[in-house]
């Protein structure tokens, strides 16, 4: 229980200071802490995902990593512009 709090606390506070960031940027709080609540889905795939890439087989384990690290990418830059 208490290691399932303290990983919601650390995505609560990652938000919280993705929304500060924008702050500078020109957001209203509501909309950074929107923005910000946009890479949650991609910070949750990447604990996900990663774990899961072999490096048995050296050159397939880079290529893995690579591909996860261009979709991710990919799907936050897709979720920041649907603003």
């Amino acid at each position: 229980m208490k290691k399932a709090l303290c990983q919601v606390g650390y995505y609560l506070a990652a938000m919280i200071l993705v929304a500060v960031i924008l702050l500078s940027f020109g957001y209203t709080f509501g909309e950074a802490l929107f923005v910000g609540t946009m890479f949650l889905p991609g910070a949750l795939a990447a604990r996900w995902l990663y774990p899961k890439i072999s490096f048995v087989r050296r050159g397939e384990g880079i290529r893995d990593c690579l591909f996860v690290t261009a979709g991710l990418l990919a799907g936050e830059i897709l979720l920041v512009r649907l603003l």
